[in-house]
């Protein structure tokens, strides 16, 4: 069923011509199409930068691990001497390097499937959200690869800004049906 944009009344799909209104019916059918088609592009950028920011997580959590069973290791056989600790001084600085990046790639992929969740029902915040600075400055530090898929999508969102806006009230109308 089309609803009519103008007066609301409800149309079968093939409809031209709106049956109460008159208005035509096919301008809503393709800003519907454009629609769907920008939403799941978004999605499947979305869903990219997502194992972008996953991916590094792993490998860091894997490379933590593994240098923090190599530094107890080096401080057991050592027994606490200066040789345990300078053998185990680099894997310590690994951890310590390692850590902020494991969280932070941890932090972005479970935000960014949060707004991939909800986009549905509500595009406004997966559309703020890929059009604000935030995700770039923490990609700047901590994650090149998911870069990329943050300028596709921030490019993207703003060339369709009209079709995220009208999108967006037509989320909002279906809402309060």
């Amino acid at each position: 069923m089309i609803t009519c944009t103008r007066c609301g009344n409800e149309n079968v799909d093939n409809a031209r011509f709106c049956d109460n209104c008159g208005i035509c019916l096919e301008s809503i059918q393709s800003r519907r199409a454009a629609q769907s088609k920008c939403l799941a592009f978004l999605q499947r950028r979305l869903r990219a930068e997502q194992i972008a920011w996953r991916i590094p997580a792993v490998l860091c959590t894997v490379t933590t691990v593994i240098c923090l069973f190599i530094l107890s290791y080096i401080i057991v056989i050592g027994n606490f001497s200066d040789r345990g600790f300078m053998l185990g001084l680099p894997f310590l600085l690994t951890v310590l390097i390692l850590a902020p990046f494991t969280v932070m790639n941890l932090i972005m992929s479970s935000r960014t499937g949060g707004y991939l969740k909800d986009i549905e029902a509500d595009c406004l915040p997966a559309v703020v959200r890929a059009t604000s600075p935030g995700p770039i400055i923490a990609a700047v530090f901590f994650n090149h690869y998911a870069m990329i898929f943050i300028i596709i999508n921030a490019i993207f969102v703003h060339r369709n800004a009209e079709v995220f806006k009208q999108l967006k009230e037509d989320q909002l109308l279906q809402a309060k049906e």
